[in-house]
């Protein structure tokens, strides 16, 4: 240990810059999104065999099983989840710094890795408990085990990333290409392999529970070109990628530079960096629906050349390279650490919404003997009882349809229903009138029939709990 901190002496500050920032804003309020309270349901719902919780069985199950287990150990799952998101990313950091070591050279491992530590969405992530941080951890994770032929361990990482987030899973054909293209047959079945084992008892589980082992996947597929906010409400075009990375960080301008430098100097055993970045870049720009949080899987091997790029610029010197090569390190890192901070206080939600944490909270320390449906799986924090989804897979005139109808079949059943139109689980697509028509029919049948414990306003939302 000694001796690794006095080889990377440089990075070990780099790294404990990283670890104080995020120290810095880790305390302070975090909103709790969907997707965190969709993982946590399903964590609990695993570790209580389904008598708590939800399930969304188009999810990734590792993610869910990490916050599930600290569920299970009567840890608080928030404070957990964010200890760690921040474990994997600063292991991502580390990771990263061996790969461009590995792949470049020292100098542009340190500059690569001030850029990407304080990406901006690699920062804003990692104080939410969603997939993208985990699932780069063990992508990092599978390449550096590539790097240092360790192919089994590398397939195993790859599944755990695939398991982690659905798309993560092209990283391993993405490997499996380098070891074709050298001929290595053998080390590509120990790659296989070790992918296997993981993602075999996954898929054996959907073929007992759902009847077809791809049906999650599938059906994930499908649904993701419904949802409604990337696909309609916050479209983007093809080329939106493209402007993420650069509007993230002036600094991969020198991207284009690195990838010429790249190219020129060509060799066989470096094509790996490239395939991760050109791979995840063509595939969810070809995706309808396009997100900001993808970006997170592939913007570690744009940093790469990035910096990369940079230290092409200062090897052109003639003199006094270690001196120019320090300074252009700390403005480096202050101008990514300045990027990163600023998105991250212009997009984070730091003021709580009084009405929204009253809402999540209702059933907190209440008895529950018969069913919950909620429209916002968010309540799944603050409850270990069963929550039923309203708004599952997507809603639209079909499933408002179906729970309109289980309300005038099984109304005796029910004993809470959550509606709120603030988080999307009752937001009907602007063409579908049936399912508006439904939404109102749905309130009606509430408004005469159940009692309304909580109603209240936020903005443009509303917040309502019914009980019977």
């Amino acid at each position: 240990m000694r001796q690794y901190f006095q080889k990377n002496k440089q990075f070990i500050i780099l790294l404990f810059v990283v670890f104080l920032v995020h120290l810095i804003f880790l305390p302070g309020f975090h909103e709790l999104w969907w997707d965190s309270g969709v993982y946590v349901g399903m964590g609990k719902h695993l570790f209580s065999a389904g008598s708590s919780g939800l399930w969304e069985h188009i999810r990734p199950p590792v993610l869910p099983a990490m916050l599930g287990f600290f569920s299970f150990l009567g840890l608080d799952v928030i404070i957990a989840g964010r200890i760690l998101e921040l474990l994997f990313s600063l292991g991502a950091v580390v990771l990263f710094y061996h790969i461009t070591k590995y792949y470049f050279n020292e100098k542009t491992a340190l500059l690569s890795s001030a850029i990407f530590s304080f990406s901006s969405i690699f920062f804003y992530l990692s104080f939410h408990l969603y997939t993208e941080i985990p699932a780069l951890f063990f992508v990092l994770l599978a390449v550096y085990f590539f790097a240092v032929k360790r192919y089994y361990f590398s397939g195993f990482a790859a599944a755990l990333a695939f398991l982690t987030k659905f798309p993560a899973g092209m990283f391993l054909p993405i490997l499996l290409i380098v070891l074709l293209l050298n001929k290595e047959l053998k080390n590509s079945l120990k790659l296989c392999t070790g992918f296997l084992v993981p993602v075999l008892p996954v898929l054996v589980a959907y073929q007992i529970f759902h009847g077809n082992a791809l049906l999650p996947f599938i059906e994930a597929r499908e649904t993701i070109l419904q949802v409604l906010g990337c696909n309609v409400l916050r479209f983007k075009p093809w080329w939106q990628y493209i402007y993420w990375i650069v509007s993230e960080n002036g600094l991969h301008l020198f991207a284009i530079v690195g990838l010429i430098a790249f190219f020129a100097k060509f060799k066989k055993k470096k094509l790996l960096p490239l395939l991760c970045l050109a791979g995840p870049l063509i595939y969810f720009s070809y995706q309808h629906c396009r997100d900001y949080r993808y970006l997170a899987l592939f913007i570690p091997f744009v940093a790469m050349f990035s910096g990369f790029g940079i230290d092409y610029f200062i090897e052109k010197l003639n003199t006094h390279k270690k001196q120019v090569f320090v300074l252009v390190l700390l403005i480096v890192l202050g101008f990514s650490v300045f990027k990163g901070v600023l998105f991250y206080i212009g997009n984070e939600n730091r003021e709580t919404n009084p009405v929204a944490e009253e809402y999540f909270k209702f059933l907190e320390g209440r008895s529950v003997s018969k069913e919950v449906w909620s429209s916002n799986p968010v309540i799944s924090f603050y409850t270990d009882a069963k929550i039923n989804k309203i708004y599952y897979p997507v809603y639209n005139a079909g499933v408002s349809a179906d729970f309109y109808e289980y309300l005038l079949e099984n109304a005796e059943d029910i004993q809470y229903v959550f509606l709120d139109n603030c988080g999307g689980g009752i937001i009907c697509s602007p063409d579908d009138s049936v399912c508006e028509e439904k939404n109102k029919k749905i309130k009606n049948f509430l408004d005469n029939n159940f009692e309304k414990v909580y109603d209240a306003q936020f903005g443009r939302c509303f917040y309502l709990v019914y009980e019977n």
